[in-house]
Parts: C-alpha cells; structure tokens; sequence
C-alpha cells in the first residue's frame, strides 16, 4: 500500500530518493545512493514506491545474482508532488 493512497505525506529526504531515482538510468539505484539513503528506501519499498527485483546472469562462467532496486509509478507519481 502506498503512502499516497493512505493520504500520509512524505518527507523530504524520501521525497529526494525518488527524484533521485525518477532521473536515473532505467530508475535503477546505485550502491551509492542505497548506502546513503538506505533507511528511507526501506521505508519507500514498504509504502510501494520502490519495488525490489532479483537478477541473474553469467559473467565469465560464474551465475551472478544481484537485486536492484526501482521505482514504481506511484513512486514517479510523489517524486513531483
């Protein structure tokens, strides 16, 4: 559920990781940016404006897991409010 439909407002440092994020390349967050602000974006995965996606691939004949972290539309939606 996200914070916009319970009608509660978001702060401004939450409000910073998602315009952060609406910029960034495929809405994708960094190591940077997720060590810096990793307390607010556990509280924006669990309002639903940023969701968390696994990923595997191959590299050089290792499997490769990793997770990213994205924002969703709602999440788009209250980075402009």
């Amino acid at each position: 559920m996200s914070a916009e439909r319970e009608g509660q407002s978001i702060g401004s440092r939450h409000r910073r990781v998602l315009r952060l994020l609406a910029n960034a390349p495929l809405g994708r967050a960094d190591g940077k940016l997720i060590a810096r602000f990793s307390s607010e974006i556990f509280e924006l995965i669990a309002a639903g404006l940023l969701e968390v996606h696994e990923e595997t691939r191959k590299e050089h004949g290792r499997t490769i897991t990793t997770v990213s972290v994205r924002i969703t539309l709602a999440g788009r939606r209250a980075a402009k409010n």
